[in-house]
């Protein structure tokens, strides 16, 4: 079950684990971590990947922008702010534990063909 809205992940969670769901906003491969800003209703939220945890960093690499997954992971301080101003006031994180992909966008599905798409002319 949920525990609180992507928006609502806070400095009073610190240390907290919690279960967010949400589409994906976008995803940063950064040499070893991913970053995945999370998104619903209430804002973004963003989430850290680690490759210490296999499981959960192996399908962080094949999640793509606009996925819909579900995460949980514990909330932790940011050592540091972006530069952009939408993420200014955001000074707390989420450490991925577990992380399961709950759709993907119809344009990312593999079981589309071109036998699918294509009819031959006649």
């Amino acid at each position: 079950m949920r525990t609180c809205y992507t928006g609502q992940v806070s400095l009073d969670q610190l240390d907290q684990t919690v279960t967010l769901f949400g589409w994906v906003h976008r995803r940063r491969d950064h040499g070893g971590v991913i970053f995945i800003d999370l998104r619903d209703r209430e804002g973004i939220a963003q989430i850290v990947f680690d490759p210490d945890n296999a499981q959960a960093f192996a399908i962080a690499e094949e999640i793509r922008n606009e996925y819909c997954i579900r995460i949980t992971g514990l909330v932790r301080r940011r050592l540091k702010a972006p530069p952009t101003r939408s993420w200014s006031r955001v000074k707390s994180k989420c450490c991925a534990a577990k992380l399961k992909c709950l759709m993907r966008p119809s344009h990312h599905r593999s079981s589309l063909t071109t036998k699918t798409c294509l009819k031959p002319r006649a």
